[in-house]
């Protein structure tokens, strides 16, 4: 795919990506997804790509069951809706499998009551979760939620750590609340 000690042939590395999915090779269904989805080596799919990452996320692929997610949010033609109850539920499953990504994403849902009720305590110990596992945006997000008092009490030096973990992950609007 990068051409590497070859020629580039993006259509090539997506064959090879369809055969280690065949193979059950989660990794090779994962990135053959990634292909679909970008148009590497074919047209761009992105329904095709969907259904490939929830496949993939039954079979307990992290990585896959966050861009499941993800997709599963977007309104990818005029035809389909967001599914933001289904987008909980894969979120949940890789953010249980320790994708920080899908925590954040998860904590957004919950935050704002996207595809179930509105819930900050469960969105700020999944935002805790994601930053843990350094995610600059959940950081920045804890700090919100200290800095406002938003389903905790307000607590104006954890928010000031949080937005200096923040920053220090390379968070740049942290930084520049920071002056940095």
């Amino acid at each position: 795919e990068a051409g590497n000690g070859a020629e580039k042939d993006l259509a090539g590395a997506l064959a090879l990506y369809q055969k280690g999915c065949e193979l059950e090779e989660l990794d090779s269904c994962f990135w053959a997804a990634v292909a679909i989805e970008e148009g590497r080596g074919t047209t761009p799919d992105k329904i095709t790509a969907r259904g490939l990452y929830g496949k993939n996320c039954e079979r307990n692929h992290a990585r896959s069951c966050a861009q499941y997610g993800y997709l599963l949010q977007q309104k990818l033609l005029p035809e389909t809706k967001r599914d933001y109850k289904g987008a909980r539920v894969a979120y949940q499953k890789a953010c249980t499998m320790g994708n920080s990504i899908a925590c954040h994403n998860l904590a957004i849902l919950q935050e704002w009551g996207d595809g179930g009720p509105r819930d900050y305590p469960t969105a700020l110990a999944n935002y805790d979760k994601a930053c843990e596992m350094s995610y600059a945006s959940a950081c920045a997000a804890l700090s919100r939620f200290y800095g406002s008092g938003l389903g905790v009490v307000s607590n104006p030096g954890l928010s000031a750590a949080y937005l200096n973990r923040a920053c220090e992950l390379g968070h740049q609007q942290s930084c520049k609340r920071l002056g940095r």
